[in-house]
């Protein structure tokens, strides 16, 4: 009996972020077998299911996985997808492996995958991306970091082109404060074990021009110093550091491509880019709001001439110095 794709809510964005964004496993499943509703994590319809894995390898939190699956191997990682001719274990669909199942391997010495040779066309599992294409973009990782790639025994070619994860279109303006609150309330749960990519990414994260999947970056011409993005970060990949001067810093390692930063960006500052190297820090210059007299802080050289904070520009009018009830 096939065993449906497995779903960990811990993981899964949707029901930790108070706005939806997430829907990528919806839009990469070939078979419109998972349904999303408000903020719970997606369902899967195991009659719909064809265990393609293409939701897994789109899903940019790994909160999606195939069972079952094979543990690597070192040096050599054999593997035999359902449709391999003669097949004795079911290793799951081969274009079903992530890059936290390669990061997996490649911490665990693998240095060549070599699968049992396979026609993906007529097999019923087919969808998802080609394991020769995520196994290109994690090279890609790889090299950046100076850490040799993983080969592919010539059993398995390219016979799809990349499928990216796409982030969906920011969320309307009204509200974000208060759905910033609410963020703030859904700290309580645990966080969920390192997952194997970041493990890898850390390695050689020096290394000149080292790539990550998802690198967030604020356009410090656009950015108004509010904080929003930093404050609602789930994954602490933007933050405000003030050891030698106020800058937003990046840690590219840390984001999963979420998009949580660009929708409650009011000035579309921020922006996510696949497969880049981190982007650099923002100094932030320091200034006290000539309204309300908070201190307050911008880039470096977009301070607001008149010294308005952000909160006081979008309301418009002076704080009274005298509040009647």
């Amino acid at each position: 009996m096939t065993r449906p794709i497995s779903v960990d809510p811990a993981r899964c964005v949707r029901p930790r972020l108070p706005i939806t964004l997430c829907d990528a496993c919806q839009n990469a499943c070939p078979t419109e077998a998972i349904s999303l509703s408000g903020h719970a994590a997606p369902s899967v319809d195991p009659a719909l299911c064809t265990q393609c894995g293409a939701c897994a390898v789109a899903c940019p939190e790994a909160a999606l996985t195939l069972a079952p699956k094979a543990e690597p191997v070192a040096p050599v990682w054999r593997l035999a997808c359902p449709g391999a001719a003669g097949a004795r274990v079911n290793t799951g669909c081969l274009n079903a492996l992530t890059l936290d199942d390669l990061a997996e391997a490649a911490l665990a010495g693998v240095q060549v995958i070599e699968p049992v040779a396979h026609d993906c066309a007529p097999c019923p599992h087919a969808g998802g991306v080609a394991l020769a294409e995520t196994l290109a973009r994690f090279n890609r990782l790889l090299v950046s970091r100076g850490v040799e790639p993983v080969r592919l025994a010539p059993d398995a070619a390219p016979r799809r082109g990349l499928r990216r994860p796409r982030l969906a279109p920011p969320a309307p303006d009204t509200g974000k404060r208060a759905l910033m609150r609410r963020a703030s309330s859904l700290d309580d749960a645990a966080p969920p074990p390192p997952r194997p990519l970041t493990r890898l990414l850390a390695l050689g994260a020096d290394s000149a021009g080292a790539l990550y999947p998802f690198s967030p970056a604020i356009d410090a011409a656009r950015c108004t110093g509010c904080d929003a993005c930093v404050k609602a970060c789930p994954a602490g990949a933007l933050a405000l550091a003030a050891a030698d001067g106020e800058a937003y810093v990046i840690d590219a390692s840390a984001c999963t491509g979420c998009g949580w930063c660009i929708a409650l960006c009011d000035h579309d500052a921020v922006a996510i880019a696949f497969d880049a190297p981190a982007a650099e820090a923002v100094e932030l210059e320091p200034y006290v709001c000539s309204q309300c007299g908070v201190r307050s802080h911008a880039p470096a050289g977009q301070a607001p001439a008149d010294a308005v904070c952000p909160i006081c520009a979008a309301r418009g009018h002076i704080r009274p110095d005298n509040l009647v009830l």
